[in-house]
Order: structure tokens, then sequence, then C-alpha cells
């Protein structure tokens, strides 16, 4: 099971997009949901070179101070790419909303230097990618392990190159996107990821496992 539990099954409906094919007409909607601290200026222009090559595409971003909104948007200006086209995301205080309003994007775009976590979960039970390259550390590696849980590796890149090569592949064609995005859908009733009574019986048995160690002398491992 992933190392981050969730109940979305329990308390979260299946939201409106991710039950069904995104519009053809619809303009490609990449999202990258992080606290600004977690973005770098490596990161950032991968992302600017996306928007250039996937037209009329946009960047979501989550709400930031107006000085850190100004430097984004002057740093996409810097790369060629109009700031109109980062739309800087209010916080929704309804979770049912900020959900929803997720699944209408197309793919989930995620931070080398410190991955996704929950807004990464929250993307998968939306029905959206997740691209995500690990690198050494657990902040490095959270994404890719949430998505291993979902039995869907493809978006788990190699390095940045990969990365890079796939959001472009998956921004430029619809129809392996929503094949991708399928997957994610059939994913959320099948795989370990959001099977919270299976990660309670492993968690449970761990800790039996342990005090039973313990009771008899040992030290758990």
């Amino acid at each position: 099971p992933p190392y981050l539990p969730n109940d979305y099954r329990a308390t979260v409906g299946v939201p409106y997009f991710a039950q069904r094919e995104l519009p053809l007409e619809v303009p490609q909607i990449f999202c990258a949901m992080h606290h600004v601290w977690k973005m770098d200026s490596m990161m950032f222009s991968i992302w600017m070179e996306v928007l250039k090559q996937v037209p009329r595409s946009v960047l979501r971003l989550q709400e930031c101070a107006p000085a850190a909104k100004a430097s984004l948007r002057s740093f996409a200006e810097a790369h060629g790419i109009d700031s109109g086209r980062l739309i800087f995301n209010p916080k929704i205080g309804d979770y049912y909303e900020h959900i929803d309003k997720l699944s209408n994007c197309s793919l989930y775009l995620d931070a080398q230097k410190y991955n996704a976590h929950t807004s990464a979960a929250d993307a998968m039970w939306a029905g959206v990618p997740v691209i995500t390259a690990p690198h050494e550390m657990m902040v490095h590696r959270g994404a890719a392990c949430l998505a291993w849980s979902t039995n869907v590796h493809s978006t788990i890149a190699r390095d940045l190159e990969d990365y890079r090569s796939l959001a472009l592949r998956l921004g430029t064609n619809r129809k392996a996107l929503e094949a991708l995005r399928s997957e994610f859908r059939e994913a959320r009733f099948k795989s370990n990821m959001f099977d919270t009574p299976r990660w309670t019986r492993v968690l449970e048995r761990g800790i039996k496992m342990s005090w039973d160690v313990r009771t008899r002398g040992g030290m758990p491992g």
C-alpha cells in the first residue's frame, strides 16, 4: 500500500470530469498545485517549454503572494510565454469542489525539488495523471510512490528529460492522454492506492508483529 493513507472512496465523490473524457474543444490545462518554495528555475523552465510546444495550453498554479505571482509571471515572459497563460487557482474551502475543479485538468506536473504528496493523491483520485521524475530522497520520490500504488507506472519518468518528453507527448496527443486518464479512472477502485481497508489491515498487522517481538524480549526491527 502507499505510505499516504486516504479515505477518498468513503468520503469524496467521483468528480464530474473524472467520469468522462475531456471535451476536445477545451485547451490542455496543465496543473502544478505546489507551494512556490517547491519550485525552482529548472522545473519552471520545463513547464514553460511545455506551454510553448502545446498551443493554447495553460498552467494552473496554486494561489500565492503578490510578489511571488509577479516573479512567476516575469519568468514566464522571459521564456516567451504570455503570463496570462498562468492561472492562479484561488484556495477553495470546499474540498469536494476542489477535487471537482481539479478533475478538468489534463495533466498534473510534479516538482522534483519537493514532490506533491496530498495534492498528487487528490489529482489521482480526480483521474488526472501525475507526471513525476523521482530523485534521491523521500521528498523527491513521494509522487512516484503514489503513482506506483495505482499500478499506472508510465507517468514515472526516468529523469527530467524523460519527464519533459512525456509531458509533451501527452500534451499533444489527446488519444494517448485519454487512454492514460482512463487507466487512472479505473485505478480508483482497483488499485492499492485508494484501498484504505487493506492499508489499515497491513498497518495493524505490522503493529501486532512489533508487539509480539517486544513481548518476547526483542526489539522491533
